[in-house]
């Protein structure tokens, strides 16, 4: 059970970094990034990614258009720094909840 939790946050944790990445990448209005420059930059993050479980953890993020072994397309319009109250609220609840759920395990 405790493997499974650790493995959930590195995956968490992976995904946030990568998903940060990109959305650095658009709000300087890039539209692409090299796919073993994205690789090499969460491996400098202490994760171990290649091209292939790049793809796997980028295909479905909102920004993205497209992705292959050379370059990550992302989407040009992508209105990504505005959050709505709604989103800002379900997070306080996640983090509510994680709050909880790790109090409660560590007592």
């Amino acid at each position: 059970m405790r493997l499974k939790e650790i493995q959930e946050n590195y995956i968490a944790k992976l995904r946030t970094d990568a998903l940060n990445l990109l959305v650095r990448l658009v709000a300087k209005g890039d539209n692409e990034i090299n796919t073993d420059s994205m690789s090499n930059e969460l491996n400098k993050m202490g994760h171990s990614v290649n091209a292939n479980s790049l793809a796997d953890l980028v295909k479905n993020m909102p920004m993205v258009r497209s992705i292959n072994q050379d370059k990550i397309t992302l989407k040009p319009n992508s209105n990504l720094t505005q959050f709505s109250k709604d989103a800002t609220m379900d997070n306080e609840k996640k983090v509510n909840k994680l709050a909880k759920k790790t109090i409660d395990r560590d007592l």
